[in-house]
């Protein structure tokens, strides 16, 4: 499906962030593994939910390709219905595992990673896209204060704009997706030199910080790791190197 698309070089590092105190969360270190979600479980309740132009031109068109009888004009309405909520169902079964190009972003600590108690793990996008099934890809999401509109006959890069397509609300994100059709549910297990580096929040507990650096050391030494510093000068979210 994606073969014809084409993306700019994305970051180096890529990241995800996640809740030490969410045994699910924790086995994106302890497992190295990446879970791809169905839509149905995403915060933005528009997500992957905009509508392929439907009309009875284009109905004749897919059956004429598929070597079917063509409906009469007047069942057009419910067949065109019948194909929306098959696409519909379709992409709650894509498989994505949302991530960022970016580790400083307040929000996101906010909202994913246990209002700054939480870690965020970033991994080296090159290996990543050697690593994952041929079947996937990574892409990044775009932003638009309007739905676009979706012919998923004419090509590719319109077929795959539902999956990649996001109000403005959510630019500050930054996203980029890893997807993959057919197979939400799917754990991807992430060979340990995929892991670049791993970043604290500065509300992390010092059990958990001891919990997360213990593993590391243990498990992922190659891994940098650094912890969010309590700035009362700036705004900006800054980072200090662990030793």
């Amino acid at each position: 499906m994606f073969e014809k698309l084409k993306m700019e070089k994305p970051p180096e590092i890529i990241y995800k962030y996640r809740d030490w105190e969410d045994v699910n969360h924790q086995k994106l270190l302890k497992e190295r593994e990446l879970y791809f979600s169905s839509c149905e479980y995403f915060n933005d309740s528009n997500d992957l939910r905009i509508p392929y132009a439907m009309n009875y031109e284009i109905i004749c068109s897919i059956c004429k390709k598929n070597n079917i009888p063509k409906p009469n004009k007047k069942d057009a309405p419910g067949v065109i219905a019948k194909f929306q909520q098959q696409q519909q169902l379709r992409r709650n079964k894509t498989g994505v595992v949302s991530l960022s190009a970016n580790y400083n972003i307040d929000l996101m600590w906010n909202k994913y990673a246990n209002n700054h108690k939480g870690f965020c793990v970033g991994f080296n996008t090159y290996k990543l896209i050697q690593a994952i099934p041929e079947e996937c890809s990574l892409l990044p999401v775009s932003y638009s204060p309007d739905q676009p509109i979706c012919n998923c006959y004419d090509d590719n890069e319109q077929a795959v704009l539902p999956l990649i397509t996001k109000s403005l609300d959510w630019e500050y994100e930054d996203e980029y997706r890893l997807i993959f059709l057919d197979q939400a549910g799917y754990k991807f297990k992430v060979d340990n030199s995929i892991i670049s580096e791993i970043y604290l929040g500065a509300k992390m507990s010092d059990k958990h910080c001891s919990e997360i650096t213990n593993f590391i050391s243990e498990n992922l030494n190659h891994v940098k790791v650094y912890k969010e510093n309590l700035n009362n000068d700036s705004f900006d979210l800054t980072f200090h190197p662990m030793e």
